[in-house]
């Protein structure tokens, strides 16, 4: 319950230590899908600090279909 919790917040250090926890039990495929989501939510972060708000829209709907619905870099974006 707390990995999806963290995921969907953006959260994605704590949700990589609860995979990482978890040890060979942790689905690969859900690890990678963590680290897809922490590049789009720091190109997020990238680009709204450089004033890039075209990459911004795009970063942002990515990380929204990625699932992390709720994470505070996104909802500030919008």
């Amino acid at each position: 319950m707390f990995i999806i919790a963290d995921y969907r917040l953006g959260e994605t250090d704590k949700t990589l230590y609860h995979y990482k926890q978890a040890g060979p039990e942790a689905d690969p495929d859900e690890v990678a899908k963590v680290k897809i989501l922490q590049a789009h939510l720091s190109k997020c972060t990238e680009a709204r600090r450089l004033g890039d708000w075209n990459t911004l829209i795009t970063e942002t709907s990515k990380t929204l279909s990625s699932g992390a619905d709720s994470a505070p870099q996104v909802l500030i974006s919008y």
